[in-house]
């Protein structure tokens, strides 16, 4: 099980069933790599995602676990820090 850190509950699910896991077969579908992958996060379950990508981003109202893993940080979840990450470093 898997802590939330702004909540007072735990995610129950197979240890087999994570976002790592869904990426590799997001990638093997598509004919990618993880490296050529961009993710976004703001909580524990986020951290292996993170490691896994070639890009780790995390939001600005991370907890300090992300953003210590992260590569960079973008703005909040409240300031469409995803979208603004984006726009700012691939589209310009």
């Amino acid at each position: 099980f898997l802590p939330f850190s702004d909540i007072p509950w735990y995610k129950f699910s197979p240890a087999s069933a994570t976002k790592e896991s869904a990426i590799l077969i997001l990638c093997q579908n598509l004919g990618i790599s993880p490296q050529e992958i961009l993710a976004f996060g703001d909580d524990f379950n986020d951290i292996g995602m993170l490691k896994l990508c070639g890009k780790g981003i995390a939001m600005g109202n991370a907890i300090p676990q992300v953003k210590a893993t992260a590569d960079d940080i973008t703005k909040t979840n409240n300031e469409d820090g995803a979208a603004w990450y984006v726009e700012k470093e691939i589209f310009n």
